[in-house]
């Protein structure tokens, strides 16, 4: 039986295939997520669209199929047969949003989980931020893990996201309580202005201080974003083109 692991993101998705090979798991395909819907609306109608007209900038990933294949050869049909299993920390937005995305399609689908929530890492134990973080040594720990989702758990799942989507916010982040909740378009605006000094900083610096801060819980091209909005509406002011992550600096505007 082909067994598929559905990786969220494009770093998870190659720590993933190396740790199959490692193990010599054969029949087994790993199927990446193209996109990020802890961002943007979910009733969009193309969100591929939506995206390409969005992030004009020139960091993060450019969106393509919201599933594809991770594996060098073209993609084997993926049926109702097949052993699927998803991965996912619910630390990280992103793959929070994909995890609940995906327990909605296909119904026909057995789904299983890999849950990293829980665990732990290094010296301090510290928790995992994000299945995106772990190396291929650390996901070899976790293969063979996966646990089914029944019904009543997937279709619970399934309302949560049934409730994002009819919110359909410009983000979702994961609250204090550890649940994917909808957000504001300006949820990150308040950090990156208290990254922002009278002496020009920049771009990339301003974001990765960002993104440390809010560890999983945004990308660099949704930053970037408010970034370019920030500076057209005054609030900041860029040396620079913006959309040019690396040659940009960012600075207070004049009051």
């Amino acid at each position: 039986m082909l067994t598929v692991h559905l990786a969220p993101n494009l770093s998870s998705a190659k720590s993933i295939r190396a740790a199959l090979d490692a193990a010599d798991a054969v029949g087994s395909e790993v199927v990446m997520g193209r996109d990020d819907l802890s961002c943007g609306p979910l009733d969009c109608g193309d969100r591929r669209a939506w995206w390409n007209a969005t992030f004009t900038g020139d960091m993060g990933m450019r969106q393509a199929a919201l599933w594809e294949s991770a594996e060098p050869g073209p993609r084997r049909s993926v049926g109702p047969a097949a052993r699927t299993i998803v991965w996912v920390s619910k630390h990280s937005a992103q793959e929070y949003a994909d995890y609940l995305f995906l327990t909605t399609r296909p119904r026909d689908h057995r789904l299983h989980v890999i849950d990293v929530t829980a665990g732990s890492r290094g010296p301090a134990n510290e928790s995992i931020a994000a299945v995106a973080s772990l190396t291929p040594a650390e996901i070899s720990t976790y293969l063979g893990s996966e646990r089914a989702l029944d019904g009543a758990e997937r279709t619970e799942l399934a309302q949560k996201w049934a409730r994002l989507r009819s919110e359909n916010a410009p983000l979702r982040v994961v609250s204090a309580a550890s649940e994917l909740v909808s957000a504001p378009v300006d949820y990150f605006d308040e950090a990156l202005q208290n990254h922002v000094s009278v002496a020009p900083t920049p771009m990339p610096a301003v974001i990765a201080a960002v993104m440390a801060e809010h560890r999983f819980q945004t990308g660099d091209y949704v930053l970037q974003r408010r970034l370019i909005d920030l500076v057209a509406a005054g609030v900041v002011a860029a040396e620079g083109d913006p959309r040019t992550a690396r040659s940009c600096r960012i600075r207070q505007a004049e009051q």
